[in-house]
């Protein structure tokens, strides 16, 4: 049942192991990145908060919206 919710490229790479332990890892790193990446991630997500400034003739609202839908 939870091989059904998985994409074909991921359910490939689990499909041969044996222990539940091992598919979890796979799956976390699959999902979730390593933590290298995820260390990169919160980096870049930091260097973009810290950067973020309100805009000339930008209501406090506009200026939310703007802040919440960043990538």
């Amino acid at each position: 049942m939870i091989y059904e919710a998985l994409d074909t490229k991921v359910f490939k790479s689990i499909k041969d192991l044996e222990m539940a332990h091992h598919v979890r890892k796979r799956l976390e790193d699959s999902y979730e990145g390593t933590s290298v990446v995820n260390k990169s991630k919160l980096y870049i997500f930091k260097d973009k908060f810290v950067k973020f400034k309100m805009l000339k003739d930008e209501s406090v609202l506009e200026m939310f919206h703007r802040l919440s839908h960043c990538k």
